[in-house]
């Protein structure tokens, strides 16, 4: 039996690695010769051996152009489009049935157009390029409704015509690395970019002679060390691969000039200095940005993590460590994270794992299945939801702790952007109970941006009183904004049992303080009904917009702005002004006691009833609010997210 070496889970980077390290060898590569490997886990512990290191290079690359297939990617994407073009709705009329099949047409083409001009690069005048060119001169002569069928047989051939191994390889390996290895590594090894053009297997010979060879190496030395420092034992070693690797030759230099066992040991416990990541490795690199550039840094920088004043070892590791950061991508799950406003935002990758302190086996399996929930779209809100109703399912009360981890780097801006969320006790036990609360909340964005606030103990508020913006805006464009109005609801009922979950009540209290969450909601519902019907003179409400609508969403941007800044007076002016205003003349509308919490320090806060008011002032009656409560909502798609 070979040399082996036990690795210890540490924190989220190389916990990360040591994931993708096993994800790497248990996945189906047979194809290519590779039969899977299992690892020897104990604890928190895997055992990693010479004879994983041997097959590292090509498993790397084979896995990396598996997971990270361009073609399935892209064919993924037209498959929206090629839907729309079989599923024209009958009630369309001629010239709109026309428009729908040609602008799924120009969509498709486009994409492929993007793929195009690399196929034009790399592989002009091959079978595939032309190929090619019809398919998006078909697509661009596509006349309409009678020509539907042509979308459909597009994606077909095209998925066909790429799949042809030599373009599939290429593309992707180029996409891979820009997109998956760079935020991480930067530009070293294959990801330099002369390597663009070079073939699959210059790729794997590369990655053998930059990490598997001195990770190999490093591993044989260390199962020879292990054993006591003599000179008799380590100088043969060391004269058997010091052609083949420099630190070896630079250690064998040193130890031809010792003469006493003391002097050897002495020498490496002294002078050459420890890995940073791996017990009983030496160090013969420094941990800086091509190891890890989210959180490293260059040598000429790392001037406060120098060791006894060696600039060129700011951060010992070994090569194997080095290795297993190269397996962190792998060991995470890869997504499309949105970042800014509804109005103004961008999309950034992300790549996010959970940890759970437990064993090794429980920490591949929950983040196996966490990927598996991000690869099929689900968003972050419905992968950790999901995960707690897998629990359910297996009849596992959640009493455990997770943390998730989400980050995004940018090489080229040095930039990294680094987000924990820990998930406590009560934390685990609100979403047991409450998790379906929070998936009512179909806006996916603020579902998960709440999700995200009460991760890290902040108060969602905000998130609430963005949704009641954006059903403000709605309502101001002359849209339904009761859905929104609706989400807005949802988030404060659920913000109230989170807030009662932070403090460590028991959920003794929460049908009560549900039950006045819906009280107040019904109250703006009534003052809707009357602001509004009360104005239009018996006209549909649907074609009404003036000016009960009006005046009603001016008041709404009141109380929302009074909410937002805590203003409980100006909000409670507003609120007897519109009762006052909402009152017949035979009968004055009496003000809710319920609002009378505003001012207490009991019953519910501030911004619950002021959120629950204004949900209501733009939603629809408590009757109908609450059987969308009891039944499936509306989907994703219908949401207004514009």
């Amino acid at each position: 039996m070979g040399a082996s070496i036990k690795l210890q889970m540490e924190d989220w980077m190389w916990t990360a690695g040591l994931i993708g390290l096993r994800r790497l060898y248990e996945s189906d590569l047979s194809e290519y010769g590779l039969d899977r490997a299992k690892f020897k886990v104990e604890g928190t512990r895997i055992t990693l051996t010479e004879e994983h290191l041997e097959s590292f290079a090509k498993r790397y690359i084979r896995y990396m152009i598996e997971e990270f297939n361009i073609v399935t990617r892209d064919v993924k994407r037209m498959e929206f489009w090629s839907k729309r073009s079989d599923n024209v709705p009958d009630r369309l009329k001629p010239a709109e049935k026309d428009a729908q099949i040609k602008e799924a047409a120009k969509q498709v083409r486009a994409q492929i157009n993007d793929q195009f001009k690399k196929v034009d690069k790399y592989f002009a005048g091959s079978p595939e390029h032309e190929l090619l060119q019809q398919i998006m001169e078909t697509l661009k002569n596509c006349s309409g409704y009678d020509q539907r069928d042509v979308v459909k047989q597009a994606v077909e051939e095209y998925e066909k015509t790429m799949s042809t191994q030599a373009i599939k390889e290429k593309l992707t390996l180029n996409y891979m690395k820009a997109m998956i290895m760079n935020p991480f590594f930067g530009q070293t090894s294959i990801l330099q970019p002369t390597f663009n053009a070079k073939s699959t297997d210059e790729h794997i010979a590369q990655i053998e002679k930059d990490f598997a060879q001195p990770a190999l190496h490093e591993l044989r030395w260390y199962d020879v060390v292990r054993n006591g420092l003599e000179k008799e034992r380590l100088l043969p070693f060391l004269e058997l691969w010091a052609d083949d690797y420099k630190p070896f030759h630079d250690w064998r230099k040193a130890l031809k000039k010792m003469k006493a066992d003391h002097e050897v040991a002495e020498y490496f416990q002294s002078q050459i200095l420890p890995c940073s990541f791996i017990d009983g490795m030496h160090a013969t690199q420094s941990y800086e940005e091509m190891v890890f550039s989210p959180l490293a840094l260059s040598k000429s920088k790392a001037f406060n993590f120098s060791w006894d004043f060696n600039r060129n070892l700011p951060i010992p590791i070994s090569a194997l460590a080095r290795l297993v950061f190269l397996c962190v991508p792998i060991g995470m799950a890869t997504y499309n994270r949105r970042l800014g406003t509804e109005e103004f935002n961008e999309n950034k990758r992300f790549f996010g794992m959970l940890l759970t302190g437990r064993s090794f086996d429980t920490e591949y399996m929950e983040n196996e299945s966490y990927r598996s929930r991000r690869k099929q779209d689900a968003t972050f809100g419905e992968a950790i939801i999901g995960l707690f109703r897998e629990h359910e399912q297996k009849s596992e009360h959640i009493q455990k702790q997770y943390t998730f981890v989400e980050v995004h780097s940018e090489y080229s801006a040095k930039k990294t952007l680094l987000d924990y969320y820990h998930m406590p006790l009560y934390m685990a036990d609100y979403l047991h109970h409450y998790g379906k609360w929070i998936e009512r909340i179909k806006h996916r964005e603020q579902r998960d941006a709440f999700l995200r606030q009460i991760l890290q103990g902040h108060d969602p508020k905000l998130t609430i009183f963005e949704i009641l913006r954006l059903a403000i805006v709605e309502s101001n464009k002359g849209g339904d904004p009761k859905w929104l109005a609706y989400y807005a609801l949802e988030a404060t009922r659920a913000r109230v049992q989170w807030l009662l979950a932070k403090k460590g009540e028991k959920r003794m209290q929460d049908k009560n303080l549900d039950s006045t969450v819906w009280h107040v909601y019904k109250q703006g519902a009534m003052i809707r009904q009357r602001m509004v019907k009360g104005r239009q003179g018996g006209e549909n409400e649907e074609n009404y917009r003036a000016p009960g609508s009006k005046k009603l969403e001016g008041l709404a941007y009141r109380l929302l702005n009074a909410a937002k800044s805590g203003d409980r007076q100006e909000f409670m002016d507003s609120v007897f002004r519109v009762y006052l205003s909402a009152s017949r003349s035979d009968a004055i509308l009496p003000v809710s006691n319920a609002f009378l919490n505003i001012f207490t320090q009991e019953g519910l806060d501030f911004e619950t009833i002021s959120s629950a008011f204004v949900a209501g002032l733009l939603g629809q009656d408590r009757k109908d609010a609450e059987e969308k409560a009891d039944q499936e909502l509306k989907p994703e798609g219908e949401a207004v997210h514009e």
